[in-house]
């Protein structure tokens, strides 16, 4: 009986052993599904990274590519193995940290440039609204000049019509000028037939007045005794002078005078024809001083 109590004592104590010992080893394996879940969860979550900073692969705006190759992740299955994957994850790190690094001072460079171009903008916005003042300026100075071509148009159209004028005038000034050059013409002649008038009218006073005179003062001798005159022109050859007395001054045919040339006589002439103010006279040869012959401006005296 002692002996048989034994037994199962020690049966109940192997059941209960073996009970725990498959519910530690049911922990255990348990266990290690979660770690190694996790640990393929956490591999996802590297290699995602790893694809995000694109490890391994040179950027446009890097100088080198970071990383060697590819991102190799090995799920440790001892201890040992963690050393490999922690080095994997070191690599990993330094290349996330050079991105960031990369992309804070592209960063830097992106909020300077957005400055810059911000800057760009509002001078753009500037000159836009500079341009459209200066077409508004433009279109202002068209419609000026366009305005300034009509009135240049109508100015140029009244300037025609005043040469036109002016070209009628001038043609009526021309023919008033032939006009009164044709009435100084024959006021000149007038003039002329007036003195020629006036001459003949004196004339014929003289002749009346001479006619009207004592018997006594008509006597050419006592009339003309004393009176002088000159020599306008000499015709040697056919012996005549010319002197400056005439019918106006009632000169009778046949009249003798001297010739004198300063205080020298140089001979005698002879009326023989009378005209309106002179009158022709002949040369007595044979009254003429030795090589003297009478002059133009010689004196003669009656």
């Amino acid at each position: 009986m002692k002996s048989s109590a034994v037994v199962k004592t020690f049966l109940v104590l192997n059941l209960i052993f073996s009970i725990v010992v498959t519910g530690f080893g049911v922990k255990i394996f348990q266990d290690r599904e979660l770690v190694k879940a996790r640990t393929l969860l956490m591999e996802e979550a590297i290699q995602d990274l790893a694809d995000t900073v694109s490890y391994g692969e040179k950027q446009a705006w890097e100088d080198a590519a970071a990383g060697e190759g590819t991102l190799s992740l090995t799920t440790p299955s001892v201890e040992l193995d963690l050393a490999g994957y922690i080095a994997s994850l070191d690599s990993l790190e330094t290349v996330a940290a050079t991105r960031v690094t990369q992309l804070n001072e592209t960063y830097e460079t992106l909020l300077i440039r957005r400055q810059e171009l911000a800057d760009t903008r509002e001078e753009l916005r500037q000159r836009t609204e500079e341009r459209d003042r200066t077409r508004a300026e433009v279109a202002a100075l068209e419609a000026e000049l366009a305005e300034t071509q009509s009135t240049l148009a109508d100015v140029r159209s009244e300037a025609n019509s005043l040469r036109r004028t002016n070209a009628n005038l001038t043609r009526q000034v021309e023919d008033l000028d032939k006009q009164i050059a044709d009435l100084d013409e024959q006021i000149s002649q007038t003039r002329e037939t007036l003195a020629l008038r006036t001459e003949e009218r004196d004339r014929v006073q003289k002749l009346l007045e001479a006619c009207l005179r004592p018997a006594d003062e008509t006597d050419p001798d006592v009339a003309w005794a004393g009176r002088t005159g000159s020599i306008l022109a000499v015709e040697p050859e056919w012996n005549f002078v010319v002197i400056d007395k005439g019918e106006v001054d009632i000169l009778p045919m046949f009249l003798e005078a001297e010739v004198n040339r300063g205080d020298n006589r140089i001979g005698r002439i002879r009326i023989m024809q009378v005209e309106g103010t002179v009158a022709l006279a002949e040369i007595i040869t044979d009254q003429l001083a030795p090589e003297a012959f009478p002059q133009a401006g010689d004196t003669i005296l009656f």
